[in-house]
């Protein structure tokens, strides 16, 4: 950034000298790692997806993009994946990013459709569905169900969600009948998903003003935070999100 690095040029010479393919992602190192492993996903399909790829008859494949270790939190991430896509109807699941490699990049058009868990897969289905045709829609298959039991239990609570926008999201379909339910979040947060009262914070003060003022009976997040809200009197129900707090769940 601060001496105009000529990446495509590195990239070029690079692969001259090789004679492989060669990936580069300007990193900057002022945004979020959402935003890197967004780039970094488009120049990983861009250069290794296969342009021939598609979907074969009688074979059911989903790809997953977006699980990062950093947004899903959990060490086995794949593997729970995996079995709920499968229990859904699909033969095999392309996990990119955890469980899958670069042989199931090269064969990304033969999804069926695309599953993207985190707000940094978007712009890769995009690309994904401009280039193959394969559609794709969001969801974080990866609560607990003791999780979801403690969600239905929020009926007329004022609930504020805070996590990557696609979980939050997930968490916020699964209460019900809350007075209202707001995601928030330190990451990206992409227009199209969000409502009217979701918000981003910047800085730690705006969170806790924001909690402060919110009369909210329930905070949804990582239990890291709580130490900036210490004047919060409500109940707190954990979820671990890595890029916060280096916490991971396990089995």
């Amino acid at each position: 950034a601060v001496i105009a690095t000529d990446f495509r040029a590195l990239k070029r010479m690079a692969k001259k000298r090789c004679g492989l393919p060669v990936m580069t992602v300007e990193c900057t190192g002022t945004r979020m790692y959402d935003r890197g492993a967004q780039d970094a996903y488009l120049e990983l399909f861009g250069t290794f997806a296969d342009k021939e790829a598609r979907p074969e008859a009688g074979a059911r494949i989903a790809g997953v993009i977006g699980v990062t270790p950093l947004d899903v939190s959990h060490v086995r991430a794949d593997r729970i994946i995996g079995e709920r896509l499968r229990a859904c109807g699909y033969d095999e699941v392309y996990c990119y990013g955890m469980g899958s490699g670069l042989e199931e990049v090269k064969k990304a058009g033969c999804a069926e459709k695309n599953i993207v868990v985190s707000p940094a897969g978007i712009q890769a289905a995009r690309y994904l569905q401009q280039e193959f045709g394969t559609p794709y829609e969001t969801a974080y298959p990866m609560l607990r169900e003791e999780l979801r039991e403690k969600l239905h239990g929020l009926a007329g609570k004022n609930v504020l969600v805070i996590h990557q926008q696609i979980a939050a999201n997930e968490i916020r379909r699964e209460i019900r009948d809350a007075a209202s339910v707001v995601c928030a979040t330190w990451f990206m947060q992409l227009p199209e998903y969000r409502q009217p009262q979701d918000v981003v914070f910047e800085k730690e003060e705006e969170m806790t003003d924001f909690v402060e003022k919110g009369n909210f009976d329930v905070i949804i997040g990582d239990q890291m935070l709580r130490r900036a809200l210490k004047g919060f009197d409500g109940a707190w129900i954990h979820v671990p999100h890595f890029a916060v707090s280096g916490e991971y769940e396990d089995d």
